[in-house]
């Protein structure tokens, strides 16, 4: 419960009136985010809650008033009236998790973790985040590694000054691998 505690307090820290946020601070804020809720999660996991109960009293069948009928006319068979949804209400949600959209798999952004992004604009392209989301953008057009690499090494590469002996390079290879090996 401490890192929740200590990642409120610097989600606080940059949230600050006044303060005009970056790029960079979003996205860290937003991983700080993702940590508390899965901290939370994992001590809601743990504590030993009860279930909710529902205030909406139970559902009555309800039943056709009776067809009139006429004395030269047959007798209608009964309608039945429709049931009416029941909307879920807050309470009847209050222990169940919510559904986190599915990330677009199709997007390499979805196996880049924040360190890593910040490592690659800071290394590989000399913290200019334009260049970093351009490249990315490309990298998502292509369906196989090879075509991506070989992209990289004679567009990207050159531009950026990149050697293959950087780690930083050699991990931003092994994370495309990676990608596409999973798509």
């Amino acid at each position: 419960m401490q890192r929740v505690y200590s990642l409120i307090d610097k989600l606080k820290d940059l949230s600050k009136p006044g303060n005009k946020l970056t790029a960079i601070e979003v996205d860290l804020m937003l991983d700080y985010t993702r940590v508390i809720y899965a901290d939370l999660l994992e001590i809601r996991g743990k504590v030993d809650a009860p279930t909710p109960v529902s205030n909406k009293p139970p559902a009555t069948q309800q039943q056709a008033p009776p067809t009139p009928t006429t004395p030269h006319s047959p007798p209608q068979p009964p309608r039945s009236v429709p049931q009416e949804k029941e909307e879920p209400s807050a309470s009847d949600n209050l222990f169940s998790i919510p559904r986190i959209p599915d990330v677009e798999q199709s997007d390499i952004r979805s196996s880049i973790g924040i360190n890593d992004k910040y490592l690659y604009i800071s290394e590989l392209f000399q913290n200019d985040k334009a260049a970093y989301d351009q490249v990315i953008k490309k990298l998502n057009s292509f369906s196989s590694y090879q075509d991506a690499t070989t992209w990289l090494s004679k567009d990207v590469a050159p531009a950026h000054g990149w050697n293959d002996d950087m780690e930083a390079v050699q991990s931003f290879y092994e994370l495309l691998n990676s990608f596409f090996s999973s798509k």
